[in-house]
């Protein structure tokens, strides 16, 4: 792939579908938030809590939809913890890693800004900018680890439904759909199952300016789903690759063969 072919994926895609889900997720809480059974100031956790209203079916349609179109065109990359699960599963280079966590980072940030100039101020300050934050009674250390869990998930099921030779699907949308399902529905009360680094960073800096709280606890949805990218990039190389990929092999771990795809990757 030329570099301008690795240019136009990352910034048309991945950054495009960063803003969209941004616009969905944020501008939806003021949306759904009048007709919801408990207040929550994330856009997962909000949606964990409705039960019936006129907007559920959009938004969850609305969501879905440029998941489900981007998804075959740059393999769904709106998440940094996603592309360095990939990158360590050998199927991207660390160059378009890293132009896509750069457009993610990027989006998240001008998605964030646009909400901000969409709602009237009460309804910005209401939702605490979007941003995420601990449940309660909940330590950092805890909702890191819990962050961390929750990515882990979504990330090897990422792996096992797209990327695998022998696993991957057209159903690929459906299942990782399924996986973020389950994350929010466990996680959201206690961390917001952000799952997303630049997810977290955009309403973080952009919502400073008017709550100066805005980037306490921000590293929980770093290190947390960077760690869980981690894990599922380096469980997968280990235990779920492709034959000709997989670190270890019938009882013993191939040391050369780890050695040389680590130097594959870092060149």
């Amino acid at each position: 792939m030329s570099l301008q072919d690795n240019l136009q994926t990352t910034v048309a895609l991945a950054h495009g579908l960063t803003i969209s889900l941004l616009m969905i997720g944020l501008g939806g809480i003021r949306l759904v938030g009048k007709h919801s059974r408990k207040y929550a100031t994330d856009a997962h956790a909000q949606l964990t809590y409705i039960r019936t209203d006129r907007y559920r079916g959009k938004l969850e349609v609305g969501g879905a939809m440029p998941s489900n179109r981007v998804v075959f065109s740059s393999g769904g990359h709106f998440n940094p913890a996603v592309s360095l699960g990939v990158t360590l599963a050998g199927a991207i280079n660390p160059d378009l890693a890293i132009g896509y966590i750069i457009s993610q980072l990027l989006g998240g940030l001008l998605g964030a800004t646009l909400v901000r100039a969409m709602l009237p101020s009460h309804v910005y300050k209401n939702i605490k900018g979007g941003n995420h934050r601990l449940g309660t009674d909940m330590e950092s250390s805890q909702a890191l680890l819990g962050e961390a869990i929750l990515t882990t998930v979504l990330v090897f099921t990422f792996l096992m439904s797209s990327v695998n030779r022998r696993t991957k699907s057209n159903l690929a949308p459906l299942a990782i759909g399924f996986a973020v399902a389950v994350d929010i529905i466990s996680g959201g009360p206690t961390t917001g199952a952000s799952m997303n680094p630049a997810r977290a960073l955009g309403p973080a800096i952009v919502s400073y300016a008017v709550m100066d709280d805005s980037l306490d606890d921000l590293f929980v949805w770093w290190v947390g789903p960077l760690l869980g990218g981690l894990v599922a990039g380096l469980l997968y190389r280990l235990l779920f690759a492709s034959s000709d990929q997989r670190w270890i092999t019938g009882d013993r771990l191939c040391i050369k063969k780890v050695l040389t795809d680590l130097e594959h990757i870092l060149s």
